[in-house]
Formats: structure tokens, C-alpha cells, sequence
């Protein structure tokens, strides 16, 4: 595993352009089976050069309006960009049981199925944040912990299916 960080001062981070992160993109997978890029929440050149070249898009909700009115709109430029709704894998962080909201709920509302629900375990997740040490690695029976191992093995399944030959005249999906 290994980290290309951040410009030291924010600022440097908008001279990078789109084409210029592109190109960046194509020499890293010429070096790495996979790259996982965290982008910005709002949409910048670079941000979208990120969508374009993306395999597989994870969008990450909680149950706040704010977000998910920003995940709504992320759909529809989704929709408008030709980005399929099946790379998109939606999760669903900090769940609470105790609000109204649900995975569900939010799902049928956006026409995007709810893939994995992180729940909120602040007695899991702020000490692990707080010592710097996962919490999948100190407490794998937490359900957070095994939520992690769901949308892993999401990510995994669907990139065999990259991986699997398309028959000959037959265009993949």
C-alpha cells in the first residue's frame, strides 16, 4: 500500500488540471492493480477526471438531508455524465436506528439501492480515530468492522467481473 499525498498548501492542489491528473492516472495503473482515489465532496476538474476514469464509484451518505440532497444531485450528474448506476456502490455511514431515516427510505428515494450500511459505533470508531489504529484490526467482531468486510467483498466481486473475459462481439455492459 502506498499513499500519494496531498499538496503541502491547499492552494497548489487547484493548479492541478484535469489532463494533468489524467495523465497521472494512466501511469499509476501501469504500476498498481488498484488505485482508490478520495476525492473532494464538490465537484472540481479534477474530481471529475477522477469519476471519468473510475471502475467503480463508492458514494457515501449519512442520514442528514444536506446529504443526502448532495447525493441526490450527485446521481442526476451521474445520470447526465453516462456513469452507470451499477458502478456506483452507495453506502450508507453513521447509521442510527433511532432516526426515521432509513437505508431503505433512502435508497427507493434516490433510485440507488443502499449497498452497505456502516452503523454509528462511537465507542468503536472515535477511540480507534483518536490511538490511529483501525478499528477492523482491534475489534473485527464490531459491526462497523464486518461492515467494512461487506464492501470489500463488493468491491472484490465486482472487480472479477472486470477481470472475466467478454466473448468475442459481445460488448460489456
Amino acid at each position: 500500500l502506498q499513499m500519494l499525498a496531498c499538496p503541502a498548501r491547499p492552494e497548489f492542489a487547484d493548479q492541478v488540471t484535469g489532463e494533468q491528473f489524467s495523465k497521472l492516472l494512466d501511469y499509476l495503473r501501469n504500476i498498481y492493480a488498484y488505485i482508490v482515489i478520495d476525492t473532494a465532496s464538490y465537484l472540481s476538474e479534477t474530481v471529475q477526471t477522477a469519476l471519468d476514469c473510475a471502475d467503480f464509484i463508492v458514494l457515501i451518505t449519512t442520514q442528514e438531508i444536506a446529504a443526502i440532497k448532495n447525493c441526490n444531485l450527485f446521481l442526476g450528474l451521474a445520470d447526465a455524465s453516462g456513469i452507470r448506476r451499477d458502478h456506483i456502490i452507495f453506502v450508507m455511514n453513521k447509521h442510527d436506528r433511532r432516526i426515521g431515516i432509513s437505508p431503505e427510505k433512502v435508497g427507493e428515494s434516490l433510485r440507488q439501492e443502499v449497498s452497505v450500511v456502516f452503523p454509528l459505533e462511537e465507542r468503536v470508531v472515535t477511540p480507534s480515530i483518536n490511538r490511529g489504529v483501525p478499528f477492523v484490526l482491534e475489534n473485527k467482531a464490531a459491526a462497523v468492522s464486518r461492515a467494512i468486510g461487506s464492501l470489500a467483498e463488493i468491491l472484490q466481486k465486482r472487480i472479477e467481473t472486470l477481470d472475466e473475459p467478454v466473448a468475442e462481439g459481445a460488448a460489456r455492459k
